[in-house]
């Protein structure tokens, strides 16, 4: 990682931007933070796999960096940014792909956090504002997992301009070699990308399910995206107010109370886990409909056992978190517990490979079990 290159690509956009110096430097955080996790288990993104004519670094012989590959998707995807204060809105932050727009809302966060006030018992201040670092980062992320059409409508926005001349300018052209100028990037033509037709639209912000009937409804999908997002960010910022819920007698650990999906976020790390890195990061950016199916070659055994259905397992992943977040006490309690015994059983199955696997050390093995416990509804006594 070029932690240098980072900084100077950010800074020219954070101009062109008029994006102020805590907001550049939680961004900056957020892209080394997650250039380091996936840069060690992503050797490339191939062209193949994002063929978007719109970026302004160039591939590499048919590659993307993971570094270029998350410096492009900021820079294409997020064109205008604002910030306010109102606690009577009661939306904290969001990402729209439409408008390439983010805007965020400390007022509507802090108002959350207010109420837990009385519960979170030391480091009150430096919650929220690892809080308010978070819900930043989560709606670049939703940002980062955007992947936007090659039409020709940014044109009639200036801004991407600014941002395009900006890099373009950094050092006086020391990364030129590497880089499309704004006139090369208009100039390619207008195509529909090879995966969108699969989306039904232009983006996989809201569209992270594959084009069938089954995985199309509403909270399956905002779900989904959800956790698998605010568990992202919640790693790389560090947040975590560390409170405690009981589940008939057990305790669940809540990171993010503030999130009005604390109580499934815990399943977005767990999935990751008995996914693998490589896995889950080309699901989230690049081919969700390829990693369904191969989540449901893995897992469609445990999960049609336990939950006795022929559905496949990824649709029954994602009913059950919008059972567990939906639905409230005994319904919900039952509902958790089962979800965990079905993942801890998935990771059972990842293990038993890892096993038969040599290049897998013993050290390793030990370490997803360890980091997969941190998540699960555990018995205090």
């Amino acid at each position: 990682m070029n932690v240098i290159k980072i900084k100077d690509f950010i800074n020219a956009y954070s101009q062109a931007m008029n994006m102020d110096d805590d907001l550049k430097g939680v961004l900056t955080e957020l892209v080394c933070n997650i250039v380091a996790k996936y840069e060690k288990v992503i050797p490339g993104i191939p062209v193949s796999k994002d063929d978007s004519k719109r970026y302004v670094i160039k591939p590499n012989n048919g590659y993307y960096s993971v570094e270029d590959f998350f410096l492009n998707r900021l820079t294409r995807n997020i064109w205008e940014v604002d910030s306010y204060s109102n606690e009577n809105d009661n939306l904290k932050g969001a990402y729209m792909d439409a408008n390439m727009k983010i805007f965020f809302n400390d007022g509507a966060l802090n108002k959350q956090l207010e109420r837990y006030k009385n519960v979170i018992k030391t480091g009150y201040d430096e919650k929220v504002k690892s809080a308010s670092k978070k819900v930043k980062m989560h709606e670049f992320e939703h940002a980062f997992k955007t992947r936007l059409s090659d039409n020709l409508d940014f044109l009639t926005k200036k801004n991407y301009k600014n941002i395009v001349n900006n890099i373009n300018s950094i050092g006086n052209g020391r990364y030129k070699s590497i880089l499309r100028d704004y006139d090369e990037i208009a100039g390619e033509p207008e195509k529909q990308n090879s995966l969108y037709s699969i989306f039904n639209g232009t983006k996989c912000h809201h569209s992270i399910l594959p084009e069938n009937s089954m995985y199309l409804h509403s909270d399956y999908q905002d779900n989904l995206n959800e956790i698998l997002n605010e568990s992202e960010c919640l790693e790389m910022s560090g947040h975590n107010v560390n409170l405690y819920a009981s589940v008939d007698g057990n305790t669940f650990t809540i990171r993010n109370p503030e999130s009005s999906n604390y109580q499934i976020t815990n399943y977005g790390d767990m999935f990751k886990i008995v996914f693998g890195a490589t896995n889950s990061f080309e699901l989230m950016y690049l081919n969700p409909p390829k990693m369904f199916e191969k989540f449901n070659e893995l897992y469609n055994d445990v999960f049609q056992k336990e939950y006795n259905s022929n559905q496949d397992a990824m649709l029954l992943f994602m009913k059950a978190i919008t059972d567990i977040k939906k639905n409230t006490n005994g319904q919900r309690n039952a509902e958790h517990l089962k979800l965990n015994k079905v993942m801890a059983e998935c990771l059972q199955k990842r293990v038993s490979k890892f096993l038969q696997n040599p290049s897998v050390t013993n050290e390793q093995i030990l370490d997803s079990i360890s980091e997969f416990e941190k998540f699960m509804i555990f018995n205090p006594n």
